[in-house]
């Protein structure tokens, strides 16, 4: 209802603060659209972050357990021999799966 004691000037006032109010709800709206947006984006980004860290955990212990298993061999061969040689081949075994942990983690 409109109060009819108010001048022409106060009721173009009061439609000029409510025009006003309208452009704040449309900037809030358009605002909250490009939120909803990012938040979007964000969120398939961390869809595949999540991804790639399982792809990089399952590599790894893939790399580990291959590396332990040749590393086991080396040793026990190693026990039955002892030959240096052999030690001396898990030695360098057990720095190329350093090696290979290191590269598959950076890459």
């Amino acid at each position: 209802m409109v109060d009819n004691s108010k001048t022409s000037g106060q009721l173009i006032i009061e439609l000029v603060k409510l025009r006003n109010k309208v452009y704040e709800f449309e900037e809030m709206n358009i605002n909250k659209s490009k939120l909803n947006k990012r938040v979007d984006e964000l969120e398939k980004k961390l869809e595949h972050t999540t991804d790639n860290y399982k792809k990089l955990n399952d590599t790894v212990k893939k790399l580990l357990l291959n590396n332990i298993e040749e590393i086991n061999e080396l040793l026990i061969e190693f026990e039955e021999t002892n030959k240096k040689t052999v030690l001396k081949k898990a030695v360098e075994k057990i720095g190329k799966s350093i090696t290979s942990i290191k590269e598959v983690i950076v890459d």
